[in-house]
């Protein structure tokens, strides 16, 4: 990741994303940014958009996701 000068990396996921996207962004010292859901429990890819920077290496779209799943609309 220095390569491309990425110092503070993070990944974006919805709350419902596998829980192993915390314990390996806990591990490997990446930040784990959440979006809320929408009301009928699908991630908010609106949010999502919002919390990408320059810094994040991984969109999280799951299908189905956890703990729910429903799957997450990301045409």
């Amino acid at each position: 990741m220095s390569e491309r000068g990425i110092t503070h990396p993070n990944i974006v996921c919805s709350e419902t994303a596998h829980p192993a996207f915390d314990k390996g962004g806990h591990y490997m010292g990446i930040e784990v940014r959440k979006a809320p859901l929408t009301r009928d429990f699908m991630a908010d890819v609106s949010g999502m958009k919002k919390l990408i920077d320059s810094n994040t290496i991984c969109l999280v779209a799951s299908a189905p996701e956890y703990p729910f799943g429903n799957f997450d609309n990301v045409e």
